[in-house]
């Protein structure tokens, strides 16, 4: 669950109520004064579809299941867009639950530009399976390009569908143009039994799209979200935990087209500085690996992890916190 530092004019939550799959809102009033905040329901294609105002007493909260509170929303896919009360200030969360109990997150998405971005970490078959969403969050058509690279750097081509039109095909990029608010769903998911396929998404747009991944493990239905990392920092800061059967992994990818290393620095809980290394990548390549393994000083402990961004490179990172009942979960990177 993310920490909300944006006060941003609106906010866009996908939602998808299809195959079994509920969506939960949430939404907090960060104001002492009650406010009525302002809802625009639309489906997959950007279509207007329903509206609301929905009351917030001051430091109030609202949770609910959409397709519940809005039955329109029923077996559908698409986005609800909350509006901030002018003087006001609220934050937003979606709440996605599989047909097996199982949950996760789905960020809002604000202050949307053409900054692109990259996804550090998506996974093809052997169970698993990526579920890439983007919306379109102008108001004019806009182009989306997907490239995919393997843990070396070179061309993943991968499995992709799209259940928004049934039809699928291959490829390691996917060039599609989506119309004002329109919703565009990519699924990528091998036979259970073809070897496991990882590595990274780079994507741009010359709009206002954005989006995130959901990683997908088939066989229990366990599912987490990867951000789309849109910043360019200097360092990015990840906490750890691997204490009480709980183990944390860690995947890095590079935005480059050239080489780089990745200085790290690791910390204990008090902000010790118990070791340091580096991380070695190819042009547009992936890692990932579980932390104790690679850095063994973080066994059993609990800390940080300091990405540093090489001079005229850039990286994203990404957390994955594993519990002992092989339950699972994203970790967002925080910029130092």
């Amino acid at each position: 669950m993310p920490l909300e530092t944006r006060n941003a004019s609106s906010y866009l939550l996908a939602f998808d109520n299809t195959g079994g799959v509920a969506t939960g809102v949430a939404i907090d009033n960060i104001s002492a004064q009650a406010a009525n905040v302002l809802v625009i329901i639309r489906d997959d294609t950007g279509a207007q579809i329903g509206s609301d105002s929905i009351p917030l007493a001051g430091n109030g909260h609202s949770a609910f299941v959409l397709a519940s509170q809005y039955p329109v929303t029923a077996n559908k896919r698409g986005a609800i867009e909350i509006f901030t009360p002018l003087a006001g200030q609220v934050s937003v969360l979606g709440i996605r639950v599989t047909p097996t109990g199982a949950m996760t997150t789905i960020p809002a998405l604000a202050n949307v530009t053409a900054a692109g971005g990259s996804m550090t970490h998506v996974a093809s078959g052997g169970g698993w399976k990526t579920i890439i969403v983007l919306i379109n969050a102008g108001t004019g058509a806009a182009q989306a390009h997907l490239r995919m690279f393997d843990d070396s750097g070179n061309p993943l081509s991968l499995p992709l569908s799209f259940p928004q039109g049934g039809n699928s095909t291959s490829g390691s990029s996917l060039d599609r143009t989506l119309a004002a608010n329109q919703m565009l769903v990519v699924e990528s998911m091998g036979p259970i039994s073809s070897p496991l396929q990882t590595g990274s998404v780079q994507f741009t747009t010359d709009g206002s799209v954005s989006g995130f991944g959901i990683l997908r493990y088939e066989p229990s239905g366990q599912e987490a979200v990867v951000p789309l990392e849109s910043r360019r920092a200097s360092a990015y800061l990840l906490a750890f935990d691997n204490t009480g059967g709980i183990a944390t992994g860690i995947a890095v990818n590079s935005v480059s087209s050239q080489p780089l290393t990745v200085p790290v620095v690791i910390r204990d809980y008090t902000g010790a500085q118990i070791g340091t290394g580096s991380i070695p990548l190819a042009a547009n390549s992936h890692t990932a690996f579980v932390l104790a393994s690679q850095f063994p000083v973080t066994a059993d402990i609990s800390g940080t992890m300091e990405f540093d961004t090489p001079l005229g490179g850039q990286v994203s990172a990404l957390g994955i916190r594993a519990s002992s009942r092989h339950t699972f979960t994203t970790l967002p990177t925080l910029v130092k």
